[in-house]
């Protein structure tokens, strides 16, 4: 349970981490593509504006430049086909290898259960403890779909099967079979995976997973557990595959565990020794090209060897899939190059056929421009907006014509920093790359919108744009959603699920700011450890939900009771803590001390006229007498608190001063 939490744990702060990345390369790519259409876009739009004697000198120009250009434009385009097809080359490559390595993953993670799982069986077996091996057996069996054909095996050190999940209806000798051989000759732990075999007590496809057992006269036999291949097959249908491509894995020795395509094929068939394949190879990882002799395919395979086992993961992807549309595109991108030198040479369409492109060029980078799911503003080197796009009336809910008559010390005093206070005008992310040229990545800000009435989350960027004749280009994008999402998670991380409470992990820290006050303030801070006497009675006669309504009824109850600034937590189970802070003297903690045990003592009601009543033991540390750090304030109250416990109910034991009181 230990293990699984933690790798929820990891799991979660993963996936949080990958999404800021996501978010912060999303943003850093919005703000650069906006900054390039916005500058682009008054380029063009100069183009249009020049006086008529110039457009003549240009079309003069036309004739003499046209070869040159023609021939230019015919070599750029080449230099782009090809690292066009390099590129598309080498996206599949990484596709190859990424798929690999997660087919690698899976195997690898499965063959660590078999393993896991075979351990546990062969110890059980071993040890003579049958009744819990075949416990054990059904458990790992129930644990695999149907579709994977589990099967268990035992088999003796002379290779005899004397156990078999499926049944046994004659002796069964599997001395001959691979894996048999291996664990005899080697004698030696280990996991061996085998080539697939006919399962003889079934007749079905199996690949068979082993270890060998020991005692104390050493070898004692082979314990197996048997896979069909068809159950690899289905944990790759996740994988976004064309139909030709294929997936497999491939021993050293050339035989195939299990293949996408040719599956019963590929079982009685394997990879000559002249033949390379990514079983055969010393690295880790790779690609390879060739074609297939299943079915004569043109593949490029990507490869990744397992972490178990002499074995290798591959991915084959279609290469004349993969470059065919690219292809296709360089074809007709050739034909429109044709076309665009014939157009070149006849001079009498040039200007009219340059305008119209140009035309078309501009209106494209404004619809991009427009349809950005970023906002963008633009400004001049004084700070006025010059430039917004639809997106930013939407998410700042001004009206452009609005935005065009502002500046950015509009906004000075309605943009909030993450902890809630007023930006200044200084502060602002666009005034600090505009007067200081900092560049501002994703910087989230909070904004009231305007017809929301809410406080709205911005991730903000902004680059300054000296160099092209303009202030700054802001980009920014409503995070709100995210934001939000990601303080749930932080409250379910530092907070107990039934009650609400701060847990272990956010007690600690407020006690320990407490500790830090108590160096700069009078008072006394005293940590008082409390577990309830009868909550188990309750549970075993009301039931567990019950015992749930009483929990909470208790922490709201000592939520009450303690003074602002004081902290209730709960460990788990019955058990709760309060931090006291700031005690001005012994009768001032006592009066606390009975308010809480009064508050937990009071009777409950659990509905349907039925009631109950509990009281605490209370374990009580104080700083500085019994400690200066928390966990050692904890464990003495923790100690306390038991010595109350075998007192009898209802007691509060004070660490230090070694009394007892009955608080109530």
């Amino acid at each position: 349970m230990a293990r699984g939490a933690s790798a929820c744990t990891a799991a979660r702060d993963g996936a949080r981490h990958c999404f800021c990345a996501e978010l912060a390369i999303c943003n850093c790519l919005h703000i650069r593509l906006s900054k390039t259409i916005v500058i682009n876009g008054f380029r063009y739009g100069v183009i249009f504006m020049l006086p008529s004697r110039l457009r003549l000198a240009a079309a003069l120009l036309v004739p003499a430049a046209a070869l040159l250009l023609s021939s230019g434009y015919w070599w750029s385009q080449s230099l782009a086909h090809q690292k066009l097809l390099d590129t598309a080359r080498q996206a599949a490559e990484h596709r190859a290898i990424q798929l690999a390595s997660a087919v690698a993953q899976q195997t690898d993670t499965l063959l660590q259960m078999v393993d896991v799982t075979l351990q546990t069986l062969g110890n059980e077996y071993v040890d003579e403890e049958f009744s819990g091996f075949l416990r054990s057996v059904s458990y790992a069996r129930a644990s695999f779909p149907a579709v994977a054909e589990m099967q268990v095996s035992i088999n003796n050190a002379q290779g005899q099967m004397v156990y078999s999940s499926v049944g046994l209806n004659h002796t069964i000798s599997v001395a001959d079979r691979e894996y048999f051989r291996f664990h005899q000759r080697t004698a030696r732990s280990g996991l061996f995976v085998g080539e697939p075999l006919l399962a003889r007590t079934t007749g079905t496809w199996l690949i068979p997973i082993s270890r060998p057992m020991f005692d104390k006269r050493g070898f004692a036999g082979v314990i197996t557990i048997g896979i069909a291949p068809a159950y690899l097959l289905q944990r790759w249908h996740e994988l976004q595959l064309l139909p030709r491509d294929v997936v497999y894995v491939i021993r050293r020795d050339g035989s195939y565990l299990a293949r996408s395509l040719s599956l019963s094929q590929a079982m009685t068939e394997r990879e000559p020794d002249e033949v390379p394949h990514p079983g055969r190879s010393g690295r880790r990882q790779g690609l390879l090209e060739r074609d297939s002799d299943f079915d004569a395919v043109h593949r490029l395979i990507g490869w990744q060897k397992l972490g178990t086992g002499d074995m290798a993961a591959a991915v084959g992807l279609d290469l004349d899939a993969v470059m065919s549309p690219v292809e296709s595109y360089i074809t007709q991108s050739r034909l429109r190059s044709v076309a665009i030198n014939i157009l070149l040479l006849l001079i009498c369409v040039l200007i009219t056929w340059l305008i119209m492109r140009l035309q078309r060029h501009r209106a494209m980078l404004q619809a991009i421009y427009d349809v950005l799911p970023v906002g963008v503003v633009v400004t001049d080197p004084q700070g006025h907006i010059v430039d917004c796009n639809q997106m930013s009336e939407q998410l700042l809910g001004l009206e452009r014509k609005v935005q065009l008559s502002s500046d950015l010390s509009r906004f000075e005093g309605r943009l909030y920093h993450a902890d809630g206070s007023r930006m200044s005008a200084a502060e602002l992310p666009g005034m600090r790359a505009l007067l200081g040229g900092e560049l501002v990545h994703h910087e989230e800000v909070g904004f009231i919108h305007p017809a929301q009435k809410a406080m709205c989350w911005l991730s903000i960027s902004a680059i300054p744009c000296s160099d092209a004749g303009y202030g700054v280009v802001i980009a920014f994008i409503d995070i709100t959603h995210s934001r939000n999402h990601r303080q749930a998670v932080e409250h379910i991380a530092f907070h107990d699920a039934l009650t609400g409470l701060p847990n272990r992990r956010l007690l600690s820290d407020r006690l320990n700011q407490a500790l830090s006050r108590t160096a700069r303030q009078p008072g006394r801070l005293v940590v008082c450890f409390l577990d309830l006497d009868g909550f188990k009675p309750v549970n075993d006669k009301h039931g567990h939900d019950a015992g749930d309504a009483l929990l909470m009824e208790i922490a709201k109850r000592l939520q009450k009771v303690v003074r602002t600034g004081d902290t209730v937590a709960r460990l788990g189970g019955d058990e709760f803590v309060v931090v006291l802070n700031g005690l001005g003297s012994a009768q001032e903690m006592d009066d606390v001390l009975e308010r809480i045990a009064a508050a937990v003592a009071t009777p409950v009601e659990l509905g349907a006229s039925q009631t109950a009543q509990v009281t605490a033991s209370i374990g009580v540390a104080m700083h500085p007498e019994d400690g200066d750090d928390a966990d050692t304030l904890l464990r003495y109250a923790d100690q306390a608190m038991y010595r109350a416990k075998q007192s009898g109910q209802c007691i509060c034991h004070f660490r230090r001063e070694g009394r007892e009181s009955v608080v109530w």
